[in-house]
């Protein structure tokens, strides 16, 4: 199922990754997943040739649980995440071409908050949609937070404001946001209940990949659909095309605190319904919790992460 494509990348877990220009640019983390120091490094693992190199540019951020988007393909847009010392909303770009920090100020967020184990979303307009718990003096709401990030890396100096729009959703944290069609973006775990929630008549980008649909759709062809859905999860990983979702290990909420799970489940939404299906358990399964997933050159692409006996990993596996 899952097929290791290289074994010698950094050993990570809670660190944040985007694609940009056929390259997976990763940053941060920590190397223990009980850990609270938040590493500054940035790596770049090329899907040309399958192999990692470090960057060493100046100004990189110290900063785990964070989260990473790609903006006008070239800068590496890092958000909120904890520093090592609290929970910040900071925003940090990096300059894939220069290989450069650039400075950035941010406005707009709540003072005495800060964001962690939360998600970004890229937008239709450029900007972003940001979804998950706060941290700090905001900890106790009742309903998790919505934010909208506007911001446009490609001005030096450049502010990102935070827009806060209270859609209500649910308290998450250490959840997955996936683009749907018709507007919708699906939030899935981050608590022991209510695995699905949707926010409504949200901008979102979708990225269909039609080889991968194919797949997956010549995969559900041959699996029964499972009578109830998956049981709530936290730290996993999940990839939207479309109409399905791949979701991928995590921590349950089942006495199995702490262990990393190696589930695969495919949500499918097509012809308006809502389908969960569990795709074979056997050889080539891989747990893993706290990791990162990409798309790229057709194919669902993990890395690090720890699992079911809580190491790190370095390795980059494939989804086949």
């Amino acid at each position: 199922m899952w097929e290791s494509v290289n074994c010698e990348g950094p050993s990570l877990c809670f660190h944040a990754g985007s694609v940009v220009r056929d390259c997976f640019y990763i940053h941060g983390g920590v190397t223990s997943r009980l850990s609270s120091e938040a590493s500054f490094q940035l790596w770049k693992f090329d899907f040309s040739s399958l192999n990692w190199s470090s960057i060493t540019s100046s100004g990189a951020p110290n900063c785990s649980h964070h989260v990473a988007v790609t903006q006008h393909d070239r800068y590496l847009i890092l958000i909120g995440g904890w520093n090592g010392k609290s929970r910040t909303s900071d925003v940090h770009v990096f300059d894939c071409v220069d290989e450069t920090w650039h400075h950035t100020r941010t406005i707009g967020f709540p003072e005495g908050a800060g964001l962690s184990s939360h998600t970004a979303t890229s937008l239709r307009d450029g900007n972003f949609i940001v979804t998950g718990r706060e941290g700090g003096l905001r900890t106790q709401r009742r309903a998790g937070s919505t934010f909208k990030l506007s911001g446009d890396a490609s001005r030096r100096g450049c502010s990102f404001q935070y827009l806060d729009t209270s859609m209500g959703i649910a308290s998450r944290s250490g959840h997955t946001a996936c683009p749907m069609t018709q507007g919708r973006l699906a939030l899935l775990g981050g608590r022991s209940d209510h695995l699905l929630e949707y926010l409504v008549k949200v901008p979102v980008t979708i990225d269909v990949h039609p080889k991968i649909v194919e797949k997956l759709s010549c995969l559900c062809t041959g699996l029964r659909p499972c009578p109830k859905p998956p049981g709530g999860r936290r730290n996993h990983v999940s990839v939207s095309v479309g109409e399905m979702v791949v979701m991928h290990g995590g921590e349950t909420f089942d006495g199995k605190a702490k262990a990393a799970v190696f589930d695969v489940w495919v949500m499918d939404v097509r012809g308006g319904g809502l389908k969960w299906l569990k795709v074979g358990q056997g050889v080539g399964d891989v747990a893993r919790a706290g990791h990162v997933v990409c798309v790229a050159r057709d194919n669902i692409f993990i890395h690090g992460g720890f699992d079911e006996s809580g190491r790190t990993r370095n390795e980059v596996m494939k989804l086949s």
